[in-house]
């Protein structure tokens, strides 16, 4: 008497395993769009509440043939200014979200001479046409003071918004090139640093939390720290013997070595070893990527981690054409293992770089933003929704050696090409939709969610299994026609749904599914193969 396994959902760990994208592209569309005059210095996503959107700040005064002086914003459709000046291209640098008790908002940093009369070179918008001028950082005479770089860092007394770049002041306050602002008040970080400041971020290399700033100075709390140091909350300390050169971005990214510090710019040697514009900081010690040496033949501006669809990678851009030996036009990606190109890459060369979902294809994307005038912001198209596990023989058999067509599961007894599970919509906000198709004409099928994948796809009843971990059944529905759907209207949402059975998902975190279906025919795939069901192939999603 055959059994069935099909109302049991198991609780298994997994090895995790990566899918491999088939979608990555440049959105050939986007481009003629997203013309500017100048370059884009900074870009990031913020929901203003009105929707998330895509900002992005610089040198231009008009984008997407929007007059929009220095800075605008992208909501998937069109482009619309924040500030204009009559024309006048104010020169901001960097971008980043804040909440300092009152919501979050949007934070810029730079040199604005025409904003208000006491040249602010940081400021709060409060939407619209709207601006609030945080006290200054100066002095404003003799020229020069601005600010470059700005992150958000809770030294263990609540999260503060600190800024970088080149001044001597901050609201009044002695503060060299580096400030933290609590919503209220500048305040120092020791002494500060002794040089321009172009990049900071946040990274724990093991003993704890610390913000990391990058730049051309060589001094950091009155000691020698060469173009990179580490504040704790406290104090400032040195990365071994930095680097030659100027640091002009900063990434924390794990990869099959540990988590690291990424460090880019335009600089020869990082901590006395070969590292052409790029090194990675452990902890201890400063290392090339790849073998010894290796590195990108021109200056880093930007560095990130996305998922694309491969599992999280770290992507930099810059005025490159190689990176660890590999032709790379501009951006490139880091997979642990190796460099390799995006397409064509950017010829206008990279200076920002972002994450955005603009709710077209139901995943996030990542964008650039260009080094030069007359140049283009650029999409290029992550793959969120990513099929593996295959029925095809392309992997593990079938149980019954009973391959299905390229891409679906193990065949069944109603169709030799096996189910196809395919995703539609959008993961944020969340209205992503499920089908399988090519099962039995009204077959009960389970939707399965797991936290994980395994290393290698297991024996299903009449199909094979990779998903894991944290398991939850979702739907319960009856296909029609051999098609099922979930979830239906009525429904709640799979991120609602996911939530109520004890498994929140967070915004980029990553969630597999498979269907199984009720297959009864006792002639196909018998026992002690087979089980009375089978299951389609499975979807990686990035929420």
């Amino acid at each position: 008497m055959r059994t069935s396994c099909l109302w049991i959902i198991l609780a298994l760990s997994a090895i995790s395993a990566r899918a491999q994208a088939q979608c990555a592209i440049w959105d050939p569309a986007f481009p003629a769009a997203s013309g500017t005059n100048g370059a884009v210095r900074s870009l990031c996503a913020f929901d203003d509440g009105s929707g998330p959107a895509l900002f992005a700040a610089g040198g231009f005064s008009m984008i997407g043939g929007v007059p929009a002086d220095a800075i605008a914003r992208w909501d998937g459709a069109s482009w619309t200014a924040l500030y204009s000046n009559s024309g006048y291209q104010d020169q901001m640098q960097t971008l980043t979200v804040f909440d300092d008790g009152t919501g979050p908002a949007l934070y810029v940093g730079g040199y604005f001479p025409h904003i208000s009369v006491s040249y602010p070179i940081v400021a709060k918008w409060n939407g619209g046409m709207n601006w609030t001028n945080l006290p200054n950082l100066g002095p404003i005479v003799p020229a020069g003071s601005r600010v470059t770089a700005l992150a958000v860092f809770d030294d263990g007394s609540g999260p503060a918004l600190y800024a970088g770049g080149v001044f001597s002041t901050a609201g009044g306050v002695a503060a060299l090139d580096i400030a933290r602002w609590d919503g209220t008040s500048w305040s120092a970080l020791g002494s500060g640093l002794g040089g321009p400041v172009l990049a900071l971020t946040t990274f724990d290399d093991g003993s704890g939390p610390a913000l990391y700033a990058g730049g051309s100075f060589t001094t950091a709390g009155g000691a020698s720290a060469a173009h990179i140091a580490r504040w704790d909350g406290t104090t400032w300390s040195a990365l071994g013997s930095g680097m030659d050169g100027d640091v002009h971005a900063l990434s924390g990214f794990v990869d099959g070595s540990g988590p690291a510090l990424f460090a880019g710019g335009a600089f020869s040697t990082a901590g006395g070893v070969s590292a052409p514009n790029a090194a990675r900081w452990n902890g201890s010690s400063w290392a090339a990527f790849g073998a010894p040496g290796s590195g990108f033949s021109g200056p880093v501006a930007a560095a990130l981690v996305f998922d694309a669809g491969n599992g999280p990678e770290l992507y930099v851009g810059g005025s490159f054409s190689s990176a660890g030996g590999v032709p790379a036009l501009g951006v490139a990606r880091w997979d642990g293992g190796s460099w390799s190109a995006l397409g064509g890459g950017a010829p206008s060369g990279v200076a920002a770089l972002c994450v955005f979902d603009d709710g077209s294809d139901g995943d996030a994307d990542l964008y650039t933003g260009p080094a030069f005038a007359s140049s283009s912001l650029a999409e290029w198209h992550g793959c969120g929704t990513t099929a593996f596990c295959f029925g095809d023989g392309s992997g593990a058999a079938c149980p019954c050696a009973n391959s299905g067509q390229a891409g679906h599961g193990c065949a069944n007894s109603a169709t030799n090409a096996g189910a196809l599970l395919a995703a539609s919509g959008t993961t944020r906000p969340d209205a992503l939709t499920l089908t399988q198709s090519g099962e039995l004409p009204s077959s009960l099928s389970i939707f399965l969610q797991g936290s994980a994948q395994l290393g290698v796809a297991l024996p299903f009843g009449d199909g094979l299994r990779c998903i894991a971990g944290t398991l939850k059944r979702l739907y319960a529905k009856n296909a029609s026609s051999g098609t099922v759907v979930a979830p239906l209207p009525g429904d709640p949402s799979i991120r609602a749904h996911s939530a109520a059975l004890g498994d929140p998902i967070a915004p980029g975190s990553v969630r597999n599914y498979q269907v199984y279906y009720r297959d009864p025919d006792p002639a196909f795939c018998p026992s002690p193969q087979g089980n009375g069901f089978n299951v389609g192939n499975a979807l990686r999603v990035v929420w």
